[in-house]
């Protein structure tokens, strides 16, 4: 078990912990989320599926409820006792702890002139738990990570529902540049980087700025450490981006993430807008929510047109008769991985099978509106 997920655990109250020591090591690493909900007993969320603990340990266990007291206990732990100093996260709705973990509040607003000013009574926690991709793993993140950046360092922006995996994402993208490349996270709410990965996959060239503000951060991390690449999540307002467009026209690349659950959506966001329209922007990874707790497979392409083939292919005979058998665009695999580990599911395959369903459809739309 993860050393910081067993320190969060420790500060629960001491029947809930009782019931959760159930639990083997080996099975947190597929536990997304601890769900505790007054006059309930506890249960786990696991590849998108609430389960109670007897489900995933496919035997019958004692539970309980879980009571007022516990919550109330285990809440002022986790904020280490002093929930004033956890209160501009706690009006934000959630509180991260150390490793990138993050507690979600259920409780009652205290309100002062129409505006939120705390907290109380507590009634649910929801502690999601923080994963990184494992390395080696039967997918690590070196076939991404060397298709994102085969031509150097260039600007990625992480696109996704919430749950789809974005912030484990650029967790692991992050570690992988440092090894590269001088890396600066500017870690707002602690959910990116934990001290102890570093160390223990050698990392070196990695700065961390956590607590700032992201818009200070950003001009914090250009002026004093000299990143190439600054990696920031959850892109909200327009003076955020502004920023970002002044680190990026230092000729700093960028690794952030927006909430996105389509590319429609995305196109109406209006970070991703400026971002687009300023030119600064390399690559854009659109994560499709699996249920799984990490990545099955990914799949890079282009569409490009005939005129584009040589240039793609270093091939004239080869081009030539790509472009005899095409009408219009032609879709263009650049990489491809996918798990191997499972026997019975061939996740290449549908992949494959997935984004030609989508190139079809998309060239019906395109008849359509012809």
């Amino acid at each position: 078990m993860d050393r910081t997920l067993e320190r969060m655990l420790q500060k629960l109250s001491l029947p809930i912990r009782r019931q959760l020591q159930a639990v083997p090591a080996s099975c947190w690493e597929q536990v997304q989320e601890i769900r505790l909900q007054q006059g309930r007993e506890p249960y786990l969320v696991v590849a998108g599926r609430p389960m109670r603990l007897g489900q995933l340990l496919h035997r019958p266990i004692s539970t309980e409820p879980v009571q007022p007291q516990q919550l109330q206990e285990s809440f002022a732990a986790l904020c280490d006792y002093s929930v004033h100093t956890c209160l501009p996260q706690l009006l934000e709705g959630y509180l991260t702890v150390e490793g990138g973990h993050r507690i979600g509040i259920g409780a009652t607003a205290v309100i002062q002139n129409g505006r939120l000013c705390s907290v109380r009574q507590v009634s649910s926690l929801n502690l999601r738990i923080a994963h990184c991709i494992a390395h080696p793993a039967s997918l690590s993140i070196e076939p991404l990570a060397e298709q994102l950046f085969s031509r150097g360092l260039c600007s990625v922006l992480v696109a996704g529902e919430p749950g789809s995996g974005k912030t484990t994402l650029l967790r692991s993208l992050s570690c992988w540049l440092a090894g590269r490349w001088k890396v600066t996270i500017v870690d707002e709410r602690g959910e990116l980087y934990e001290p102890n990965f570093s160390a223990q996959d050698g990392l070196c060239c990695m700065d961390f700025l956590r607590g700032f503000p992201k818009a200070q951060g950003v001009l914090q991390a250009v002026r004093t450490l000299s990143p190439q690449v600054i990696v920031c999540d959850e892109l909200g307002d327009c003076e955020e981006v502004q920023q970002l467009l002044y680190a990026l026209n230092t000729g700093v690349c960028l690794l952030a993430s927006i909430h996105a659950g389509s590319r429609e959506q995305l196109c109406r966001r209006q970070p991703f807008l400026q971002l687009q329209a300023s030119g600064s922007l390399d690559r854009v990874l659109l994560l499709r929510r699996t249920g799984a707790d990490k990545p099955l497979g990914f799949v890079s392409y282009r569409l490009l047109p005939t005129s584009q083939l040589f240039d793609a292919l270093g091939d004239t005979d080869l081009a030539n008769r790509v472009r005899l058998r095409a009408a219009g665009n032609v879709l263009f695999l650049t990489a491809l991985a996918a798990d191997t580990a499972h026997k019975h599911k061939d996740y290449a395959q549908l992949l494959l099978s997935e984004l030609l369903a989508r190139a079809q459809i998309g060239r019906a739309s395109c008849r359509e509106r012809v």
